[in-house]
Formats: structure tokens, C-alpha cells, sequence
């Protein structure tokens, strides 16, 4: 199976390239070295070292390289695990998948439980929350503050989807939950999450309508409900 192709695990691949700081520069990253260069080519890693100041105050020097930020050794170690010798974009990805799959963290990746996952691979990307080396961290909520609540549950144990807040939180929902279905399947689910979509604007424009009221308008409208 081709884990790549996985709306799940390019999320969460996503999600590591903003914790490296290399999302959406460049190439989308895939040409970004340390520091933010972007002239980082696609035949090989390329293996130039940068200096910089740890957190604790000490000097340090890095190769990392790419949109997952892999130093000169570890990408030698997987390139010859993996039998590639490039540095292009789907190499880089089979790298990153690698590593996630080596530390025990794709199955909470496919299962969509993403804290989980960060949690297991902070010894392989520096700059996660769970890292405790002396670099810059990104925090949790900044990693998944804009991922779908997917390990929701109700008191029942059973899988529940959060209303999406926009149209666009909406379509990428979509595009998750639909994923693997029969055509037929994917027709309901679309359909479904389209009415909870438009529930939740109905509800948040009727929130938002007395929000704005003036406070004892309010009040008295708040007494007449009472009374009715």
C-alpha cells in the first residue's frame, strides 16, 4: 500500500513541515535548507553545514536540509535503507514516512491520532513539543490547532464528527472522512457533513445576532423566553 497517498498522512506530514518551519516556503519546503535558503537542489543532499545557537546558549552546526529538515547522516542511512540516491520531493516523503513508521508512529498517523504520533518522534524532529533538545520548539496547539478533532468520541465509545467551522474546514473534512468509501458511501457522507456545515452557520449567525445586541435588550429578550 502506498501510505502516501493517505489524506491522513500528508496531513501529517504537513504538520512536520510547520513544526521545521519549512511549510509553504519555496518549493513547499522540498528546497528549503537551514536557515531558510531555498536553492537546495533535487539531485542529492546537499550536505553543507550551518552554524547556529542552541537554546542553552552553546554554538552548534547542522546539515539539515529539505522540507522535513534531515541531516547529511540520516538521509545517507535511509537513502541506502531505501535504495535512492535523489533528493526530490517523493524521496523526501518516503524519508519522512520512514522515520515515522521506524519510531512506531504511523499506526496513530492512519488512525488520525496526531498528538500521539508527535509524541512518539520527538527524539527525530528537534523542533517538536516533544523533543527536549536545546532548539526552538513549536507547541501542540500550534501543530493541531487547525486539524480536524478526529479522535472525538461520545460516551458510547463511538467515533463522533465535529461540526467544521468554515467552508474550508468543511471541504478538507470532506476529503478526510470520505476517503477509502464506496462512491455511494462517500455521496452520504459528503451530504452529511454539508447539513451539520450549514447547522453549526446557522447556529453561530443566530449566537453572533444576540451577541450584538445591546445589554438590556438582551436582558429583556432573555426574560421574555423565560416566560414563554
Amino acid at each position: 500500500m502506498n501510505y502516501l497517498q493517505d489524506p491522513r498522512v500528508r496531513d501529517f506530514l504537513d504538520i512536520l513541515a510547520k513544526a521545521e518551519g519549512t511549510y509553504g516556503k519555496g518549493d513547499n519546503g522540498y528546497n528549503v535548507a537551514f536557515g531558510g535558503d531555498t536553492t537546495v537542489g533535487y539531485d542529492a543532499h546537499p550536505g553543507q553545514y550551518y552554524e547556529f545557537t542552541q537554546t542553552d546558549g552553546k554554538k552548534n552546526r547542522t546539515s539539515a536540509a529539505g522540507r522535513y529538515q534531515f541531516i547529511k547522516p540520516t538521509y545517507d542511512t535511509l537513502a541506502q535503507r531505501l535504495g535512492v540516491n535523489d533528493f526530490s520531493p517523493e524521496t523526501q516523503d518516503r524519508m519522512a514516512l520512514e522515520l515515522i513508521r521506524e519510531n512506531g508512529a504511523l499506526d496513530d498517523v492512519l488512525g488520525g491520532n496526531y498528538e500521539a504520533a508527535i509524541n512518539k518522534l520527538g527524539g527525530v524532529w528537534a523542533s517538536l513539543p516533544s523533543s527536549t533538545a536545546p532548539q526552538p520548539h513549536r507547541s501542540m496547539a500550534e501543530l493541531l490547532g487547525n486539524q480536524m478533532p478526529i479522535q472525538l468520541v461520545n460516551q458510547g465509545g463511538t467515533p463522533m464528527i465535529a461540526a467544521p467551522e468554515n467552508v474550508f474546514e468543511r471541504d478538507h473534512m470532506m476529503g478526510f472522512y470520505t476517503a477509502g468509501h464506496s462512491p455511494e458511501m462517500q455521496g452520504l457522507l459528503t451530504n452529511a457533513l454539508a447539513r451539520v456545515s450549514e447547522a453549526r452557520q446557522s447556529l453561530m449567525s443566530e449566537k453572533a445576532f444576540f451577541d450584538d445586541l445591546p445589554m438590556d435588550l438582551d436582558s429583556d429578550l432573555l426574560d421574555l423566553i423565560d416566560r414563554a
